[in-house]
């Protein structure tokens, strides 16, 4: 992994610049060192914004970048608000921030300093720390972000069954959603491999007389039996697309959700 990196050495002051009130004054202070405007290139370019440079990283429209800083402990991301009297404000972003890269912000950072509060101190100061930048949310390297979430199952339009019910066509359940929406976030521009299970749960009536049953003619003529000389005396139908060793267990039937165990990778 290439690093880019640059160093500025700053001297700061700690008389805080007040207004007539005796409060901060912001307009003063982002025209001193303790200020620093953060701007960048375009992270990706757009026919919207034809006049500005070409852009040097060429990120995917609605990706993210985010910003952050470590060892410098007297300074904060903040955001410059200035409203309809020119009244000045910090909006105070803690040690990191996330910023959707499209047309709405330029496809850059467009209101993003840091500012450093060293002011009325009793001795010298010395701080020596880091400005990142990251592709994505969050400041890990690998990106690796675990989570856990519940998904119902939940019926298709006009599918209104009981539970453990459904239409069927072609021997497949159609009264039941059968897409579910991981994330809707962006994850990585690289490839991404899912695998994993999906646990299917199919109930049948055993009950006299119930068509689910297979009689022991049913079964002859399918598989080779002597009926009258064999133990088998039903037989249950099974879509023709499942293979039997992969049946967990048997039993009465009981509430469930929707179960899926998944592993998510970037190849």
């Amino acid at each position: 992994m290439d690093y880019l990196c640059d160093t500025h050495l700053v001297e700061m002051y700690d008389n805080m610049p007040l207004n007539r009130e005796g409060k901060m004054d912001i307009p003063s202070i982002i025209n001193t060192n303790h200020y620093f405007q953060i701007f960048s290139l375009p992270f990706r370019d757009s026919e919207t914004f034809e006049y500005f440079p070409a852009s040097p990283f060429n990120l995917i429209e609605n990706s993210q970048i985010t910003v952050s800083f470590s060892e410098l402990p007297y300074s904060t991301l903040v955001a410059l608000d200035v409203d309809q009297h020119a009244n000045y404000n910090f909006d105070i972003l803690a040690n990191q921030t996330t910023i959707p890269v499209n047309d709405a912000n330029f496809n850059m950072i467009t209101n993003l300093g840091l500012f450093t509060n060293t002011y009325d101190v009793d001795e010298t100061i010395y701080q020596q720390g880091y400005l990142n930048l990251f592709y994505g949310a969050g400041t890990e390297l690998d990106g690796e972000q675990y989570y856990s979430a519940e998904m119902p199952l939940n019926h298709l339009p006009n599918h209104n069954v009981k539970a453990y019910q459904s239409a069927i066509t072609d021997n497949t359940p159609i009264s039941w959603i059968d897409s579910y929406t991981f994330t809707n976030k962006f994850l990585t521009t690289g490839e991404i491999h899912v695998s994993g299970n999906v646990f299917y749960h199919q109930m049948f009536n055993l009950s006299l007389g119930s068509t689910d049953i297979m009689s022991q003619q049913e079964l002859a003529e399918i598989i080779d039996l002597d009926v009258f000389e064999t133990d088998v005396y039903f037989g249950i139908g099974l879509p023709s697309d499942i293979d039997i060793t992969s049946i967990e267990n048997v039993q009465k039937p009981e509430s469930y959700i929707l179960i899926v165990h998944d592993q998510c990778s970037s190849l």
